[in-house]
């Protein structure tokens, strides 16, 4: 009996064990208060550019006016003169080339220490810059430079220029064919990718590939079904005798206007017609490509589909979609909500989502398509000419592998991709 007693008092010996550090911490703590964490870091996407600039004013403004433009003599760099200045810098005291006029570098310069420019900013041809640039009007730059980072009002970046950390513009990023940027590329206002690049994140209120100017707009008009008491009563009448495909048709032509089968059956719960949480749908209730599938609204607005679907041209589907297996929509389909598809995904030319898209696996969209929120994928995605993602600044396309955007697409918000962002010809 002793021996459970000297054993069950050791358990409980070991259990309180581990409370002991912190109830030393809390009688004498050590640490001065909690960890500072930035949360700036990961919510804003031009953190990286701020905070740069956050030291270099803080540091500048530490040092006198005299010492801005003595300190440390000057240096020639491609005909241009720079003062030399000392700040304490992010990463220690750091001499730091400053400029109060417009700065034109030649061709072929090669420098490795950080630039501040009050004016305007040109590189010519193949320079290798590796220290911070910060420009406060424009930086324009030619082709096949190597530069490490980058501010500036606006930014136009040459064709073959590779960024090995961040660019960031307070307005404009233009952006020519065959660019490389590692880090993250940011704007205040507008990217424009006029061309072939390799990115890791692209982030701005509008971000266009190969579209000019004044050409972005989105013109879709999404007109909803207003219900009437003739309407209700035309479903009161035929919700249980008929299918919601008759009943849509009789529908249309009263109104005028395409009516989505499933928008009768939203309306048909919201009439107290079907009570349940969870209706599994019959034969009658669904239209005939979904009628070897598994199908049920839940929750009054969501439809889950079980198995792999088809849905041919033209057709218009209210509420939100649950595809449990893989989607193939045929051209000009029209979501009225967000899908959410298990599988792999394709959507045809001229697809309309009036929603977010979320695909665990591939997924493809055709030209001229339009998705009014988020699109994220586990996988690939692959985004044909002609697509615009995102209203109104509120939308943005994530992928955990790659993501490959033809020319001629637009995106409102950010993009990323774990494995890259691909522009190309052709997808």
């Amino acid at each position: 009996m002793l021996n459970y007693l000297l054993l069950l008092l050791a358990f409980f010996m070991m259990a309180l064990l581990v409370f002991v550090p912190g109830f030393i911490e809390l009688r004498r703590p050590k640490d001065p208060g909690p960890i500072d964490i930035d949360m700036d870091r990961d919510i804003d996407e031009r953190y990286f550019s701020k905070a740069y600039k956050k030291y270099l004013k803080a540091s500048m403004h530490k040092t006198s006016a005299d010492q801005l433009s003595t300190d440390g003599g000057s240096t020639i760099i491609s005909g241009e003169s720079f003062n030399d200045v000392v700040l304490s810098m992010h990463r220690g005291p750091e001499v730091v080339k400053m400029s109060d006029g417009d700065v034109h570098l030649s061709s072929g310069t090669d420098f490795n220490q950080p630039i501040v420019v009050a004016g305007e900013m040109t590189i010519d041809d193949e320079c290798t810059l590796l220290g911070e640039i910060n420009v406060d009007k424009d930086l324009k730059t030619g082709f096949d430079n190597r530069l490490i980072a980058a501010h500036a009002g606006n930014i136009f970046l040459g064709s073959d220029n590779s960024v090995s950390g961040w660019v960031d513009a307070e307005r404009l990023l233009s952006i020519e064919e065959g660019c490389e940027i590692e880090g993250r590329a940011t704007a205040g206002e507008r990217i424009m990718i006029n061309g072939n690049g390799l990115f890791k994140a692209l982030a701005a209120p509008q971000i266009s590939i190969g579209v000019d100017e004044g050409e972005f707009s989105n013109k879709l008009d999404f007109s909803e079904t207003l219900w009437s008491t003739d309407l209700d009563r035309i479903i009161i009448e035929n919700f249980d005798e008929k299918p919601l495909t008759d009943i849509g048709r009789m529908l249309e032509q009263s109104t005028g206007k395409i009516v989505a089968y499933n928008d009768v059956l939203l309306r048909a719960n919201a009439l107290g017609l079907s009570k349940d949480p969870l209706i599994a749908l019959e034969k009658k209730q669904r239209p005939s490509y979904f009628e070897s599938n598994k199908m049920w609204l839940q929750c009054g607005e969501t439809f889950r589909v079980k198995g792999n679907v088809k849905i041919p041209a033209d057709e218009r589907l209210a509420g939100n979609m649950i595809i449990e297996g893989d989607l193939k929509a045929s051209t000009g389909v029209y979501f009225e909500g967000s899908i959410h598809v298990g599988g792999s995904a394709t959507f045809g030319s001229g697809t309309v989502v009036e929603g977010s898209l979320v695909c665990h696996g591939e997924l493809l969209i055709g030209n001229n398509c339009y998705i009014e929120e988020c699109v994220y994928s586990h996988n690939d995605i692959k985004i044909k000419a002609g697509t615009s993602v995102g209203k109104d600044s509120l939308g943005g396309v994530a992928g955990e592998r790659k993501v490959m955007m033809e020319r001629f697409t637009t995106v409102q918000g950010k993009i990323y991709g774990e494995d890259g962002i691909e522009i190309l010809s052709t997808v």
